[in-house]
This record gives structure tokens, C-alpha cells and sequence, in this order.
């Protein structure tokens, strides 16, 4: 929603705040209206057709949990601009669905059994099947994006000055998060490599995948960002020092793996295309992340990542006076 709207943006020429906002917010409105008409059961869920989703070979069609996540976060910032541009009324709706989405996603796509939430995928025949995918992590990532697990929220500051301060994340959402990376890794990872599918898919399309191949079976390093992201915000950081090891060393030395699309695990090998802007993105994202995460926890004084390098930097020069004295 928001590249369409930034492309039409940049066709038109608007480069003044005020009119990019008048132009925007409107159609952003609406296509969260058009949106809402895809929940065909009125449950708060997206149901979406094959190749709805950037896994557009997977044929997953139903309610897919990446799918409600990226709802989720649009509806969240969408409601915290308008909020900032006083139009309550319309942000109250967008935390309404918001909530709503979320709500459904606990109720409906938490398996106790598997103890992670799962696709509600419906298969060609017309069948419903209970699947797991990597980018299922992106949901913890907007289940805590207005919440104290969210160290980006330090980088939105001013748009965030009017809002309500983020509270804990609830104990049975942590916990279900917790669980859910634990079945991710348990199940997904082939070795160091954290994989997008769980098993090879059985159907794919209109590209026939061989096994290891695009989505099939293989690791694409922007989604494994996310996965780090969430991770992250869980204090899994050993699990985050292994994936990340993965992307940018072998061996020791330096390797630009992280840049490719897609990996093939078993040779290792980086396909598709290079360099990938929405891995390196995503890969960005993560890591800034990660410091403001670290920033918060070694030095929570700190009101910006420059006032944590300086503040570093003055303990460091007086530990080092310290030694010599």
C-alpha cells in the first residue's frame, strides 16, 4: 500500500510534506477499505488467492499468517498518523481492525498442538491444511511493534510524541512467542541456514520449483532479517549471533551471501537477484534494531544511538585513565 501510494507520489511530482500527505492519506484510506472487503467472513482475517503474498510460486491461498501481519503493522501506523493529523476518528477505526485482526490471529491460527501459529492454507482441491513457513515471524515482529520490545520506536520519536507510552507485552502473547521460535527453528532450520518452507511444496506455480530451488526448500536472507528481528525483541541473541554468523562469514572471512535473493543450502550458493535491495533493507532494519536494543540496556540514558556512541566512547576513555592512573 505504501510503494503504490510513494509511486504515484513520485509520477505526480508532489515534494511538499503537506501535499504529499493530502494526496496520500485519502488513498491510503481507501485501499485499507478495499482490503477489509477481502476478510469474506467478517472474522478480521485477510483471506487471500494463490500468489497473493511475496511467495508468489507457493500457490498459498486462505488466511496466511504473514499476510494478517502485514495488515496488522499497516493498520498500526496508519492509525498513528492520522492520529497525528487529527483525525481520531479514522485512527480509532484503524486500531479497531487492527485489534480485531490480531485477536482472530490468537483465536484461530494458534495451534496448541504444534505450538506455533499456523496457515490456514487452502489447497487446490478445496482442502484446509494447517501449514508452517518462516515468514510466519513476522507477525511477532507486529505483535510487539507498539509495545516495549520495539527498540525502533526510539527512531520515530516525534511522530510518536502524542501517542499513548507502549506497555509490556502481554505474558500469554510472550509466551506464544517464545514457543513459536522455538518450533521455527526446530523445524525450519537446515543446519545454519534458516529455510522459508518446512518441507518441500507440493504444488508450485506458474514456476515449476525443483527441490531447492526460488521458494522451495531454500533460505532468503530478507525474511531471515525478520526472523533475527523478532529474535531479537525475544532476547534470543545467540540465535541471532548463528544466523548472522551464517550471512556474513565463512570461514572467517567476509562474504556478500546476505545480498543474493535467494540461497541454496545445500551448495551454498547465492541465486536470483544481486544485490537484493529488499534483503539489504531488511537486513539494515534488523541490525538497527539490534543496537537500539543493545543502546536501551547498556546505557538507557541514552536518547539517540550518536548520545550512546559519545556515552560509550567518554566510559571507555575513563576506564582506559582509570588503568593508567
Amino acid at each position: 500500500m505504501i510503494s503504490c501510494t510513494g509511486g504515484l507520489i513520485a509520477k505526480i511530482g508532489a515534494t511538499d510534506p503537506l501535499k504529499v500527505t493530502q494526496f496520500a492519506v485519502p488513498r491510503m484510506i481507501k485501499a485499507v477499505d478495499y482490503l477489509s472487503k477481502r476478510d469474506i467472513d467478517g472474522d478480521g482475517l485477510l483471506e487471500q488467492k494463490h500468489n497473493e503474498d511475496w511467495m508468489d510460486t507457493a500457490l498459498r491461498a486462505g488466511k496466511i499468517v504473514y499476510s494478517q501481519a502485514c495488515w496488522i503493522l499497516a493498520l498500526n501506523d496508519l492509525s498513528i498518523l492520522l492520529s497525528n493529523l487529527g483525525q481520531d476518528a479514522e485512527a480509532n477505526r484503524m486500531r479497531q481492525l487492527r485489534d480485531k485482526a490480531m485477536g482472530s490471529v490468537e483465536q484461530k491460527m494458534w495451534s496448541q498442538k504444534d505450538g506455533c501459529y499456523m496457515n490456514l492454507q487452502v489447497t487446490h482441491k478445496g482442502d484446509l491444511r494447517e501449514t508452517l513457513t518462516e515468514d510466519t515471524s513476522f507477525y511477532l515482529v507486529a505483535m510487539t511493534s507498539d509495545t516495549e520490545q520495539n527498540n525502533l520506536r526510539m527512531l520515530q520519536k516525534e511522530a510518536l510524541a502524542n501517542q499513548q507510552p507502549p506497555k509490556p507485552l502481554e505474558s500469554r502473547l510472550a509466551h506464544r512467542a517464545s514457543s513459536a521460535l522455538e518450533a521455527i527453528k526446530s523445524r525450519m532450520w537446515k543446519g545454519k541456514w534458516p529455510l522459508v518452507t518446512e518441507g518441500f511444496l507440493e504444488e508450485t506455480g506458474p514456476w515449476t520449483l525443483k527441490p531447492f530451488e526460488h521458494h522451495n526448500q531454500t533460505c532468503w536472507p530478507w525474511i531471515a532479517a525478520v526472523e533475527m528481528l523478532a529474535r531479537a525483541r525475544f532476547d534470543r541473541i545467540e540465535d541471532c549471533d548463528t544466523m548472522m554468523s551464517a550471512f556474513t562469514s565463512q570461514a572467517g572471512n567476509p562474504e556478500s551471501i546476505a545480498f543474493y535473493e535467494w540461497i541454496d543450502p545445500n551448495t551454498e550458493q547465492g541465486h536470483g537477484a544481486f544485490p537484493f535491495r529488499t534483503g539489504i533493507s531488511t537486513m539494515r532494519v534488523m541490525v538497527i534494531g539490534f543496537l537500539f536494543k543493545v543502546m536501551r540496556e547498556y546505557s538507557p540514558s541514552s536518547s539517540s544511538l550518536q548520545q550512546f556512541l559519545d556515552d560509550t566512547s567518554q566510559k571507555k576513555s575513563a576506564s582506559e585513565a582509570e588503568s593508567a592512573a
